[in-house]
């Protein structure tokens, strides 16, 4: 079964590949193309690098796992940040959906040539008026909302610029975070609830759907309490949904659930969900190999970076990359997994990245005296590869991406959106 999976996907990345290249100005319109680098040996380091193949495997695996559970899939890009990571998400799709995290993403997938894009914070009147520029040049941008107050001046934006705004309930299933919780704040759900459904009576807005994501997945020691967190978001959202019936109002067409611990360990029965927006998945990282959700062979990205020096005497040498190349998250700390330090390093398993200033980091050995340092084998200008802990704080560290293929052969150059 899992070949047979295998080959579809590289059937439908072959059509991919050859209706929409991957190429971008970056790479293929520079007038000094012939000093474009072609292997890693030539990238100035520190760098980002993304493996096409595996990052089409890992969309195709989202894009499977909807079509078999029969919902849709409306990925999140604030991983990547990139056009064309984008397009292999929603490969296939009549009208492509993405969520984004910022209004600079929005304006930048828009660019791109997406219609339908989801705004992925809940919206501060500040940010209406740039974000209806933007609806200026999509079919639909749809807002989040959690209060009374984020309602009301949408509402009252609308009713301003003449314009009807497209709407997700944000729904806390147990992360606590953005959303607003239907078993503990029930009576103020429906009050919000009531005040949607009049407003999209009234033409103010459309409520389209509720939405919520389950980072609490990110905590689990285990695979069942991630599978017990995705029956929580699910029972949470069918519980909402027969709260919304039960007080004769209009629930809204769309439920959309996920986190990628969560979309990766999905149940079949998913009650009244249609929907899933898991986002790392494309990239993936050692957190989410922690958490069983991919193996290390599906990481989609990594940094080189080179030494710079060595101290045989103190059994350490140090990098050209530190927290603004790799970030200082050190994640899986609640789970019984070796500590990866801030990154861990690819190919050399018995290395570990200790310490990382601004842009600098320290390597040792895991076990000095079983595994010492090689240090004629990591000389000075010596490629390190590392494999993030967290591939979305990592890849925003970068304004560009080196696109590999299964050689690390470089085939590609893209541009990431920054900024807010």
């Amino acid at each position: 079964k899992m070949q047979r999976t295998e080959r579809a996907t590289q059937r439908v990345y072959a059509t991919y590949c050859h209706v929409h290249p991957t190429n971008t100005s970056s790479f293929t319109q520079d007038n000094t193309r012939n000093t474009q680098p072609t292997n890693l040996n030539d990238v100035q380091s520190p760098a980002f690098i993304v493996s096409l193949p595996r990052l089409k495997r890992n969309c195709g695996r989202l894009l499977k796992v909807a079509r078999d559970r029969n919902v849709n899939l409306r990925p999140h890009v604030k991983t990547h940040k990139t056009v064309q990571g984008a397009r292999l998400q929603t490969f296939g799709q009549k009208i492509p959906q993405i969520v984004a995290s910022t209004l600079s993403e929005v304006r930048f997938f828009a660019q791109g040539g997406f219609k339908d894009i989801t705004y992925g914070v809940p919206i501060t009147p500040n940010k209406l008026d740039l974000a209806a520029e933007v609806l200026k040049t999509v079919d639909v941008l749809h807002l989040f909302v959690d209060q009374k107050s984020h309602v009301e001046a949408v509402v009252a934006h609308a009713k301003k610029n003449n314009i009807r705004w497209s709407v997700f309930l944000k729904v806390d299933t147990g992360y606590h975070r953005h959303g607003i919780d239907p078993r503990k704040d029930t009576q103020r759900v429906i009050e919000l609830v009531r005040l949607l459904n009049e407003s999209d009576k009234n033409g103010h807005l459309k409520f389209y759907g509720l939405y919520s994501h389950s980072g609490h997945a990110y905590s689990v020691r285990n695979e069942s309490e991630t599978k017990a967190v995705v029956q929580e978001e699910i029972d949470v959202m069918n519980f909402l949904v027969d709260l919304i019936h039960k007080n004769n109002l209009v629930a809204p067409s769309i439920v959309s659930i996920g986190s990628t611990p969560s979309c990766t360990h999905l149940p079949d029965n998913l009650g009244v969900v249609n929907e899933i927006h898991p986002g790392n998945y494309t990239l993936f990282d050692t957190q989410q190999v922690d958490l069983k959700s991919c193996t290390e062979q599906e990481i989609a990205a990594w940094v080189v970076a080179r030494v710079t020096s060595t101290y045989p005497l103190n059994g350490t040498f140090t990098i050209d990359c530190g927290a603004l190349g790799l970030s200082k998250d050190k994640v899986s700390t609640h789970l019984n997994v070796p500590d990866r330090g801030f990154g861990l390093i690819k190919d050399h398993p018995h290395l570990f990245l200790a310490s990382v200033s601004q842009e600098g980091g320290i390597i040792k050995s895991r076990d000095p005296e079983k595994y010492p340092i090689d240090f004629t084998k990591l000389a000075v200008g010596s490629f390190i590869r590392i494999y993030p802990n967290h591939s979305c704080l990592t890849a925003a560290c970068y304004e560009k991406y080196w696109i590999v293929d299964d050689n690390e052969k470089i085939i590609d150059c893209w541009e990431n959106c920054r900024g807010w």
